[in-house]
């Protein structure tokens, strides 16, 4: 018996060809040795008791003989002789371990991204601001039309050939919506107030109650913001953004009603526009009923609180990360998905409070409504010709996006710069 067994098998797995089959770490190869040796050195131990044995035994023998004692000489020589042979064992598996060759890990190919086209439409024509901006109802056959604003007077009407920047492709810039997702338990927003998804995928934002003042201080401003006065504001939910052609296409197919004009810029995730005051009505009438919420139109002290500091997001000038509005070089000619402004949400979270389109209102509007109205939600005039429009759109500049600022429309009327967002009473 010249190895110890198992010992050839641990040998030749040390020298193995292919590295993979070899042992990873000396840890591993010193494992097997051990439990190939334990065997040796419980044989050897044996031998020994028995040749010890054998020697007591010829202390019996005659005076002359010598002992036959095997003893320990020809096993320790055999096992010095077994371990310089794995002493050299290991010093080759280790160099093998440690230089031999090694699988090489498959390459990886990186994907160049490709670069999108970039086209550049025609610019629509600047917009004038005046008091009657009439529009027509029909749908353009080829070209959008010039922007239409809602105006009242006095206001400031920006110079000759004030315009907006060449829009950038939807499909490279388009932001996705913000958080659209499957109908949710409430939660609180960045801004710490409580945010819910309803049905259609309508984000609405919880706008807790509270005294605030209306309207605009002394000396700035309009004569119909005027004069400034606290009210008290209950409980209600605001939309997150404005109503989406998505959302607003979905009423359409669902109740038979005719799909708005959006003149060529897009649908998906821009507000809806070319809706009128009744339209709006029935989409919450029709939203109401897939809910069970009384969802409604805004009013405009409610909007107003949820709008509130001079812009909704603070006091800064308009800038192109905050608003959609005439004159920023933003990347959209007309309106700009809803969602596309993040840095210009309100205190409360809400987004496109200011530009992109005017909102309409449930109240009818009143110039001398600030005058007279009730200390406690204020609903507007029991009766009048025209409907408060709030915001200001992508058309208007920094004086008509002001949170205090207040508009008119005519009901019946459907404009490209005008669209809506939802309410609902409180908790």
């Amino acid at each position: 018996k010249q190895l110890p067994q198992g010992l050839e098998r641990v040998v030749r797995k040390a020298l193995e060809r292919d590295p993979a089959s070899r042992y990873a770490t000396g840890a591993e190869l010193l494992r097997d040795l051990r439990a190939c040796l334990r065997p040796a050195a419980e044989e050897r131990d044996a031998t020994l008791l028995e040749d010890a044995a054998a020697g007591e035994k010829t202390q019996l023998l005659e005076s002359g003989e010598g002992p036959v004692f095997p003893g320990p000489r020809r096993p320790r020589a055999r096992l010095f002789l077994l371990l310089g042979g794995l002493v050299v064992i290991l010093a080759l598996a280790a160099i093998l371990i440690r230089f031999g060759p090694r699988p090489r890990p498959a390459p990886v190919v990186a994907e160049e991204p490709q670069a999108a086209e970039t086209v550049l439409p025609e610019e629509g024509p600047p917009v004038e601001e005046t008091k009657d901006t009439a529009v027509s109802d029909a749908t353009p056959a080829v070209a959008p039309p010039a922007p239409t604003a809602v105006e009242k007077t006095p206001k400031v009407v920006p110079a000759a050939g004030e315009g907006k920047a060449p829009v950038v492709p939807d499909e490279e810039k388009t932001p996705p919506p913000p958080e659209k997702a499957q109908p949710a338990a409430a939660k609180l927003n960045r801004q710490g107030f409580l945010e819910q998804v309803f049905f259609n995928d309508t984000i609405m934002v919880l706008v807790p109650q509270n005294h605030f003042t209306v309207g605009s201080p002394r000396g700035q401003g309009d004569p119909d913001e005027h004069p400034a006065h606290k009210v008290f504001i209950s409980d209600f939910w605001l939309g997150k953004t404005e109503v989406t052609f998505d959302q607003y296409d979905a009423f359409c197919r669902d109740s038979g009603s005719p799909l708005p004009s959006d003149e060529g810029w897009g649908r998906g995730w821009r507000p809806v526009i070319n809706v009128s005051w009744g339209d709006a009505e029935r989409y919450c009438r029709w939203l109401a009923a897939k809910t069970g919420r009384p969802i409604r139109l805004p009013r405009e002290a409610e909007w107003e609180k949820a709008a509130r500091e001079r812009f909704p997001w603070g006091r800064a000038a308009p800038a192109p990360t905050l608003v959609n509005m005439k004159g920023n070089a933003d990347g959209y000619a007309f309106s700009a998905p809803v969602g596309s402004y993040p840095a210009g949400a309100s205190a409360y979270g809400i987004l496109d409070m200011a530009g992109n389109v005017w909102e309409w209102m449930a109240d009818w509007y009143d110039a001398e409504y600030y005058r007279n109205s009730p200390e406690r939600d204020p609903a507007g005039p029991a009766r009048g010709d025209a409907r408060s429009v709030r915001g200001g759109s992508w058309a208007n500049g920094p004086d008509l996006i002001r949170a205090a600022n207040r508009s008119s429309e005519r009901p019946g009327r459907r404009l490209n710069v005008l669209g809506f967002r939802v309410a609902m009473d409180g908790r």
